[in-house]
């Protein structure tokens, strides 16, 4: 079974990697995952729960000036969430990884096992290949 990152894209423009279990955005730190059906379907969910509640943020905001104050809270509680509301089109692109064996000391899990050093190395570069293409 293959190795798989996601990238967040915003209005085609490369934000980062999906770096966590909360969908944080991490420039050069995807979290690794096992491409299956059941992962993706929980990766799919999550995301367009995420950017449905942003949007919702966005519009309550954007209708009632007297909640400006709600969006300087919102970027600094969850910048990425901020930053995702900039944008019209939000993507999540599934990218196969390369495998690297060797430890992991971010991640003890049992079913990736990746030099993480090199995994970032790695996503140091804007992915070009998409296996999948999760839209808002």
């Amino acid at each position: 079974m293959r190795t798989i990152c996601y990238a967040y894209y915003g209005d085609n423009k490369f934000l980062g990697w999906h770096a966590d279990s909360f969908g944080s955005i991490r420039e050069n730190s995807p979290k690794l995952y096992r491409n299956s059906k059941e992962q993706n379907e929980i990766i799919s969910k999550s995301f367009k729960y995420k950017i449905a509640k942003i949007k919702e943020k966005s519009n309550i905001s954007s209708r009632n000036a007297s909640l400006i104050g709600l969006k300087i809270i919102d970027e600094s509680i969850n910048k990425d969430a901020f930053n995702l509301s900039q944008y019209k089109q939000i993507e999540l692109r599934s990218v196969e990884c390369p495998y690297y064996d060797g430890p992991n000391s971010d991640d003890n899990a049992k079913w990736i096992y990746a030099d993480y050093t090199l995994v970032k190395e790695w996503a140091s570069k804007e992915p070009t290949e998409f296996i999948n293409i999760i839209k808002s």
